[in-house]
């Protein structure tokens, strides 16, 4: 009987790390600029990192793409550069890493930041409307 053979082609997938976030001072002021960075190594296929800033996508630099030592994986960046106002203040900033290996979990970060701003005054009459 003779012996059949058949060739087959195996991907390996890495599984991208927790992604990670620099570039945080302390605290920002108001109408300051600030830039995030965020990093993930070990994927394979290059994973694709995203921004978010609690429900509202950030659009952040384009993925870059580095191959890792070994030859065989990979390690992304992005950064995202925005304004912050006194709504921010609080807000989470999150770095998503979507790969196929991740089968739709989330693999994500988050960066609380805090702003620093002027108080607000309003000054009222009491009693709100003057007497005769």
């Amino acid at each position: 009987m003779p012996v059949r053979t058949a060739k087959s082609l195996v991907t390996v997938l890495g599984i991208p790390q927790k992604p990670i976030i620099t570039g945080y001072k302390s605290s920002l002021r108001e109408k300051e600029t600030t830039t995030l960075n965020c990093q993930s190594s070990g994927s394979k296929p290059a994973a694709q990192l995203t921004w978010r800033k609690g429900d509202q996508e950030l659009h952040g630099e384009p993925t870059r793409v580095q191959e890792d030592p070994n030859g065989k994986t990979f390690t992304v960046s992005s950064s995202v550069t925005f304004q912050v106002s006194r709504e921010d203040d609080g807000a989470d900033i999150v770095c998503s890493v979507n790969h196929e290996s991740l089968k739709g979990a989330d693999r994500s970060t988050s960066q609380r930041i805090e702003v620093l701003y002027t108080p607000t005054a309003k000054i009222r009459p009491d009693p709100p409307h003057p007497r005769e």
